[in-house]
């Protein structure tokens, strides 16, 4: 892919004269292979601003899903009491109902935990802030718990109207995702200055090639502006293939709040931020037509977007301010009709069917002069390398992505990075510590993660962390997880964490397997960690989790799963995690239509308490049974299929290719049910398109791959093998049954073939 800035001056060179959008072509054909029959969204997908706290658990640094005061940095957790808020009683002291705690440590002098460094200073086993670990994305997910943060990362507070401003606008692109059979490149939030920018890059200052090829081209330096709106963004630009340009501004007035208010009161926050608007796109229309002022005559039509208000409302508050009404129509209509030019607005009533909006928008027809050659000379400009569209990060700076790959490896990225609730935050600092604890959640919901924390937790003090294996149930998320904390804790405190393979299928085992757990123990406090827990793995589980309590005072559990536990021992504490940290929307959206979260074997999702990063693609089905040219049969026999699949992620995600926008093939996973039958075809097929892929076999080679993604193939594995573990990508071919363990195990992007 050309998508190497220094690869572009190259051809520059070989093609000196020629007009830099015919230079920059190959890279927009590469990403934007369909450029003449679809529609494309650049960024891909919206991310939001996410309000977080920072602090250091377990010596990790931890982005917390909170929003610190806006005005002084917050207190970090770690300063405050360490005993919780009186309403939950059960996480600060024991009753008689409830689990004692555990013991306190004793470590012998040449075990002494290390003194925990001062807040403001990262832990002495991460590098110095001066050169923080690089957040990018080509930071390594698959095979990974979670992604560590930076050591400086830090916190950031969202006032209520950036909140409103990122929904609004997200609701706006989903509007428009909704309109068929167009042919557009929408552009969202668009800086001015960035486009076409060669002055704080340094990269393209440094390239005289490039520099001269940008300075033929007209600049917004150039045009007498409001600063606001040459510093400023476009929040919608759509280059059409027919209809020249349409540049909109969204305006996020309208609310709960709002709604409340007395109707003068509303009338004048809509005409306000409605009179703001008008002059702001009027400004931007003016910068676009200088901007393209060298290339044939494009019309360029204006439009405000208002998706918390309907056109009801807006009618009504633009006839208390005449003048308002006038520039708006003035700007919007052909004959300064009021009702033509709201019907030219996008508000609340026509998201759902915003064919009408886009309809009433372009009554003038096709622009005559955007032909095929000049939409993608303006595509070029606004799309190809020489502008930047980037997108808010966590932590500086800002990153470019322009493509479905980056997209969906952005998105996997971020929510496999550490973060956790405020509520999970308070349980791993809860005193003293329960002894026996289950973490119940549907998936996603950060169970796994909790459970490293604390065993980092109790490894770093000189602890002993038993991790307990359950054949056929959790042995390889709990090579995931041994691996996880041995590569933090480093080789002398890795000692301190064990394995104990729990198998009690008698009655007569119960015994043996609690002498040999008590033999790995000794007298130390221990902690066992027992991920995928289920009550159902073994008929004698409660059984051997009541002789270790009344045998071995100085060992505790914390356990974790997604299945309710009807009648839990009084001895152990059940604590809900219900808020999705480790999926977006899209996927949680179709979680939440499981059976098992229907009938309550499996606690629902709640909704989140800070904005998610993003919704996340799309997720994608497609059809076997009864297509044309496809084999009778499963899908996983299915040649058909495997085209569909291989020009899913060669094309779409652009899997393979130089420049692989940081998605690799382990990032994939495709599962399919027990009993499919062979993998032959599928296999055979993938490979001859050039994709790596992998039959899974359970051997222990393939036990490791699985879960820490050593080869860079795509596996090919049946879903029963893949409890809590995760990947970027998940594709489920000819899956029957209820769709719980198949996309649960999706952190950004979902293909299903059914």
């Amino acid at each position: 892919m050309a998508s190497d800035l220094s690869d572009v001056s190259g051809i520059c060179q070989q093609q000196a004269g020629t007009p830099p959008e015919d230079v920059w072509m190959p890279f927009i054909q590469d990403i934007y292979p369909n450029l003449d029959g679809q529609t494309y969204f650049l960024p891909p997908l919206h991310f939001n601003r996410v309000p977080h706290d920072v602090q250091s658990i377990a010596q990790q640094t931890v982005l917390v899903r909170d929003n610190p005061p806006l005005t002084q940095r917050p207190q970090r957790l770690s300063q405050r009491p360490s005993q919780p808020p009186s309403s939950q009683p059960s996480l600060s002291q024991p009753s008689p109902s409830q689990p004692s705690p555990l013991p306190p440590p004793q470590p012998s002098p040449s075990q002494a935990p290390p003194s925990q460094p001062p807040p403001s200073q990262p832990p002495p086993s991460q590098p110095p802030p001066s050169q923080p670990p690089p957040l990018s994305p080509s930071t390594q997910v698959a095979g990974t718990v979670f992604t560590t943060n930076p050591v400086d990362l830090q916190p950031l507070s969202i006032q209520d109207s950036d909140r409103q401003d990122d929904e609004a606008q997200q609701r706006c692109l989903r509007a428009l995702s909704d309109i068929d059979g167009q042919v557009m490149m929408v552009i969202s939030q668009l800086q001015f200055r960035k486009y076409l920018d060669n002055q704080t890059n340094p990269e393209r200052l440094s390239n005289p090639l490039h520099a001269a090829a940008i300075a033929q081209l007209p600049a917004i330096g150039d045009l007498a502006l409001p600063q606001n709106i040459a510093d400023g963004e476009c929040d919608i630009i759509i280059v059409h293939r027919h209809y020249g340009l349409i540049v909109g501004e969204v305006k996020s007035v309208g609310n709960t709040f709002l709604s409340l208010q007395p109707p003068s009161v509303q009338h004048q926050a809509i005409v306000g931020k409605v009179g703001k608007g008008v002059k702001q796109v009027k400004n931007q229309a003016r910068a676009l037509r200088h901007l393209l002022r060298d290339l044939p005559a494009v019309r360029v039509t204006a439009t405000l977007l208002l998706p918390n208000i309907t056109s009801a409302q807006l009618l009504s508050a633009l006839h208390t301010c005449p003048q308002v009404e006038k520039t708006l129509c003035q700007t919007l209509s052909d004959n300064e009709d009021v009702a033509q030019a709201v019907s030219r607005c996008l508000c609340m009533d026509q998201l759902t069917q915003p064919t009408t909006w886009w309809q009433a928008l372009l009554t003038q027809g096709s622009d005559p002069n955007m032909t095929p050659d000049l939409y993608r000379r303006i595509v070029a400009r606004f799309c190809g390398p020489a502008s930047t569209v980037d997108i808010p990060t966590a932590s500086p700076p800002r990153r470019v992505v322009r493509s479905a790959g980056q997209a969906v490896a952005e998105t996997g990225l971020r929510f496999s990075s550490l973060s956790l609730t405020p509520t999970q935050v308070r349980l791993l600092d809860t005193r003293p510590e329960p002894r026996f604890l289950y973490l119940l959640g549907p998936p996603g919901t950060g169970k796994t993660v909790v459970l490293v924390l604390k065993a980092l937790q109790w490894a770093q003090q000189g602890r002993k962390v038993i991790i307990v294996h359950v054949p056929g149930a959790n042995v390889i998320i709990n090579v995931l997880i041994m691996k996880q904390v041995k590569s933090v804790l480093g080789s002398a405190k890795a000692r301190n964490v064990e394995t104990h393979t729990y198998h009690c299928e008698e009655m007569s085992e119960i015994d043996a397997s609690v002498s040999q757990l008590r033999l790995i123990v000794g007298r130390d406090p221990a902690l066992l960690v027992f991920d995928e827990f289920d009550v159902d793995l073994s008929k004698h589980i409660i059984t051997w989790l009541t002789k270790v309590r009344s045998q071995m005072a100085n060992v505790g559990m914390w356990a974790a799963g997604m299945w309710k536990w009807d009648f839990p021992p009084p001895w152990v504490e059940v604590h809900t995690l219900t808020e999705p940290l480790r999926c977006p929307p899209a996927i949680t959206a179709e979680l939440e239509k499981s059976r098992f979260i229907q009938n309550k074997h499996v606690p629902a999702y709640s909704a989140p308490l800070q904005p998610v990063p993003t919704q996340g693609p799309m997720v994608k089905r497609l059809q076997h049974t009864g297509q044309l040219g496809h084999t009778e049969g499963h899908a996983l026999q299915c040649v058909e299929c495997a085209d569909l699949i291989a020009a899913f992620l060669k094309q779409e995600l652009h899997l393979g290719q130089p420049d692989v926008h940081f998605l690799h093939y382990k990032d994939v996973w495709i599962l399919y049910n027990c009993g499919a039958g062979s993998t032959s075809v599928m296999v055979g097929r993938l490979r001859r398109h050039g994709v790596p892929v992998r039959a899974v076999s359970g051997s222990a080679s393939d036990v490791r791959d699985l879960a820490l993604a050593i080869s860079d193939d795509v596996l090919l594995v049946e879903r029963t093998y893949v409890p809590g573990l995760e990947r970027r990508v998940v594709i489920g071919i000819g899956i029957h049954g209820d769709v719980m363990h198949t996309m649960s195990r999706c952190t950004s992007c979902l293909l299903y073939i059914e």
